[in-house]
Formats: structure tokens, sequence, C-alpha cells
């Protein structure tokens, strides 16, 4: 019976990377217990009728969501809602955010017994950054608390990846929708920023190797935890960009699959070459001013090993 289900929340313009990181997931996870979902927010279209065709293709369920039932919100808001949209018929929810790959199994986190009322999750890396000085530590905590976050430095989480059973999911939706309903601090991260303070002291931390930064890609830190979802976190990312630190061998994914499904261009993205030129010095100046050094630093240790 199929109760378990690695659920994306995307919009149109998403399809394309999505794709391929829930194809990675559907070989990484039992079809016999497990569905790998994708909720689309966007009004009908060529690319949500190439979604659902190459969706079928890969053994993936494809669901077209009318903005309206995430109350008009931007798409990243979508997680908040997975409760309301999702199948009822499952029980245990892995959500991944689309810009990622998923390079081992899924199974452990499916799995897993998890306390109730708590929800899994991995530490923001913007506590590793902080951990380099104290000047970045001052910058990220005058952040959260120009959000009005007051959680220990080291307890803020980040939402592209996040584990919980039903009953938790579907608290953690009305708890997060509620806050962003009356809180009276604009919250810089949004979503992410909700998810943190609604389930405050409820989150418990797993390895980064669940949810590991792209940019830290060939450092020690990869080398230690092994990383199983490689998370993208920002622009240049892998499906338009082959430079530092990924190089070509994380972009091949993406090639792969247009050489499989060729019909999926239309939905894959491009960068121009100024853009690419920009990015190759932007990456390089980051490597040796702040992704080297945390790379080789240390994840505060889990509280909960998988």
């Amino acid at each position: 019976m199929i109760t378990n289900c690695v659920c994306y929340v995307i919009d149109d313009n998403y399809l394309f990377p999505t794709l391929v990181s829930a194809m990675q997931a559907r070989a990484n996870t039992d079809p016999d217990t497990t569905s790998v979902t994708i909720l689309c927010v966007a009004a009908p279209s060529d690319n949500t009728r190439l979604g659902e065709v190459l969706c079928k293709k890969l053994g993936l369920e494809f669901v077209v969501v009318s903005p309206s039932a995430i109350d008009d919100l931007h798409p990243t808001y979508g997680r908040l809602y997975i409760d309301a949209i999702l199948n009822p018929v499952y029980t245990r929810i892995l959500y991944i955010d689309g810009d990622t790959q998923v390079v081992g199994s899924l199974r452990p986190l499916l799995n897993v017994p998890i306390e109730s009322g708590k929800i899994l999750a991995v530490r923001d890396p913007t506590g590793m950054f902080g951990r380099l000085s104290p000047s970045w530590e001052r910058r990220i905590v005058a952040e959260r608390e120009g959000s009005g976050i007051s959680l220990p430095f080291d307890d803020y989480f980040n939402a592209g990846i996040f584990v919980c059973n039903r009953e938790e999911c579907a608290e953690l939706s009305r708890k997060s929708i509620e806050l962003l309903q009356s809180w009276k601090t604009p919250l810089k991260y949004r979503d992410q920023d909700a998810v943190n303070i609604a389930f405050e002291n409820r989150i418990i931390a797993i390895s980064n190797k669940w949810n590991f930064p792209g940019f830290l890609i060939g450092s020690p830190m990869e080398r230690d935890v092994q990383p199983v979802i490689v998370h993208f976190m920002s622009n240049p990312r892998p499906w338009v960009f082959s430079g530092a630190p990924w190089g070509v061998k994380w972009q091949k994914p993406y090639h792969d699959f247009l050489n499989q499904h060729p019909e999926a261009a239309p939905l894959a993205p491009s960068m121009s070459a100024v853009n690419t030129l920009k990015y190759h010095v932007r990456q390089n100046l980051f490597y040796f001013t702040e992704y080297r050094l945390v790379g080789r630093s240390r994840e505060t240790a889990p509280q909960l090993v998988i």
C-alpha cells in the first residue's frame, strides 16, 4: 500500500530541474510504498500539459494546483499548503525543493520513527557561515531579529527538505499560515521563517547529508558527510551553469534527461554568455572568500542520526 509521499511544490517555471530530481527520487524509493508527487501551482498551460505527459512516462504523480488553493500567494508558500492539497492517503511526507539532486536512497527518511509532534529538518547553512567570524554571526542574528525571530543561533532550519507524519504536516500548515496572516514584522525568508517560528523547539536536526549545500561540493565536508540530497540553494544552478564548484558532473543529469526525453526541451532554461561569465567570476571569488573556509568546518552534530 502506498502511504509515503516524496513531495515537490513548484510553479511551471521550475518544472525542468524538478523533473530530474523527482526522477532520481523515484529511483531511490520503493514504488510499492511511496509516491513521488509534483504539485505544480499554475494555471493549465502547454508547460503543465507537457509536465503531465513526462510524469506519466517517469512513474510520477503530477497535480496542477490552482493558485487560489494557496490563497494566491507566491508558489514558494505552497509547501505550507501540502496538507490541504495532497491526497489524504499519504501518512509520511518527505518534502524536497525542486532545485536538488537525489544521489542515494531516501528509504531511511521514509522509514525512521518520528516522535509525535515533531518534524525532521536540517540546520540552515547560515549557521556555518556565522561560525567563521563574529561579524558574520552579528549580521545573521540581526537579519533574524529584524524578522522577529529569537531562536538560538544554531536552531534555525532550512525549509528545503523536511520530513513529517501527516498529523504534524497538518499542524505545521495551519500554524504557519496563521502566523503569516498575523505576524507584524516582515519575514525576510518568508515561508522558511514561518516554519521556524511556528514549530520552534519541535524540529529535530538531522545531518546535512539530507540537505547538502551545492556550493560545498568538492569540500572536505562533502567527503565527510557523503550527501544523499544535494540542494542548489542559490544562483547559479547546474542546469544552466557548469562552472565551479560542481562542474560538468552535476550538470550531466540534466543533459542526460534531455537526451532521453527531447520533448522536454521547451521546459529547459538557458543562460546568456554574459551571465555565464559573471557567475564564473563570482563563484571563484566566493570560493576563496567563503566556500573554501566553510567547507573545511564541521556541521553541528545532528540530534537524530539517520
